[in-house]
């Protein structure tokens, strides 16, 4: 605003005109501007001021707790909380670095800026090493100075599971009967164990007399042949007779819980359709997709050394990272000659 913004100044005279710098809505900065100043002088009915506005406020931070308790944990669990860095001013706010005393403290990320009136939510990991109390002291470094927040946490002794027996049998003796069989969970450790059993599910393939198409979503190469000799019964999956990638994928299954993936290989030395492998990268890969097939992951490869005219017990853990409620798993051969 401009207070007054018209009059006269008598000759010899002058007049005071106050102009106001409003600053709302800016952020810290500078602000060029010109206030236009038409007169009667004859040689120049405009005059030009410049101005300058400048915005340089101190740094501020606000913290959402100044006190975080993350609770009693199992050691070498790890618990997460987290709290919000706010920016109450019109500057960038610079977090420089968060540090804590003891490492069983972590945050996700330790250096950032944070805009004017914006807020950035930290998480702080609490990983127990030891049966005990852990109380520390989280620092922020910034441009606003440093500030803390105190942490109090507690390491818990773990429990221990075993289980008996190491496998459950059970043997039925006239049809459409049952049998229940027992086994033990013991706690072998010095706290609490908390358990949930469920009953998994398998699914599988021999192959014979023929592809089960309900457990797999795609193949090429492959088929059910007596060529090279079953693991059991008569039937077993020949890779071969045909271009492109020889492989079969299972359909999408739900793996949140885990498991094992068994597969007996073999790779024959005899016989017009079972030539034994030309090459040392004709290997077997067995892989993972949690996008449909889209992009495969390997879970390890099989070399025909291994495999060589007899059928061997292959064996893997569902990888963590494999553990969806969508994944689907596939046998591939890597290269081929024949």
């Amino acid at each position: 605003n401009i207070t007054p913004d018209s009059g006269t100044v008598a000759a010899g005279d002058s007049v005071s005109v106050d102009f106001t710098f409003d600053g709302t809505d800016l952020i810290a900065g500078q602000y060029p501007g010109t206030i236009f100043i038409q007169s009667n002088y004859p040689d120049s009915s405009n005059y030009l001021l410049p101005t300058l506005l400048t915005i340089n406020v101190p740094h501020a931070i606000g913290l959402s707790d100044t006190v975080l308790d993350l609770g009693s944990h199992l050691i070498g669990s790890t618990h997460k909380d987290t709290f919000t860095i706010s920016n109450p001013v019109c500057d960038t706010l610079a977090v420089t670095d968060i540090n804590t005393t003891d490492n069983v403290y972590n945050v996700n990320d330790t250096s950032f800026s944070i805009l004017p009136y914006d807020s950035q939510r930290v998480v702080l990991a609490f990983t127990p090493a030891e049966v005990k109390s852990y109380d520390d002291t989280l620092t922020i470094f910034s441009t606003a100075g440093d500030t803390s927040v105190n942490l109090q946490g507690t390491g818990l002794v773990s429990p221990d599971i075993a289980v008996s027996p190491d496998t459950l049998n059970g043997s039925i003796a006239s049809c459409n009967d049952s049998v229940t069989e027992t086994f033990t969970i013991y706690n072998e450790g010095d706290s609490t164990l908390t358990w949930e059993a469920r009953k998994g599910k398998s699914i599988s393939d021999d192959f014979d007399p023929a592809i089960d198409n309900s457990i797999w979503s795609s193949m090429n190469g492959v088929s059910s042949e007596t060529y090279c000799g079953a693991n059991s019964g008569t039937n077993h999956l020949w890779f071969g007779g045909s271009s492109g990638i020889r492989q079969i994928s299972t359909i999408d299954l739900n793996t949140l819980r885990g498991g094992t993936i068994e597969l007996y290989l073999k790779a024959t030395t005899s016989g017009t359709n079972c030539e034994s492998p030309g090459a040392s990268d004709e290997y077997m890969l067995l892989q993972y997709s949690n996008d449909g097939g889209t992009s495969w992951a390997d879970i390890n490869t099989y070399t025909y050394n291994n495999f060589d005219g007899v059928y061997g017990l292959v064996s893997e853990q569902i990888p963590a990272a494999a553990q969806t409620s969508s994944t689907r798993f596939r046998i591939r051969q890597f290269d081929y000659s024949i």
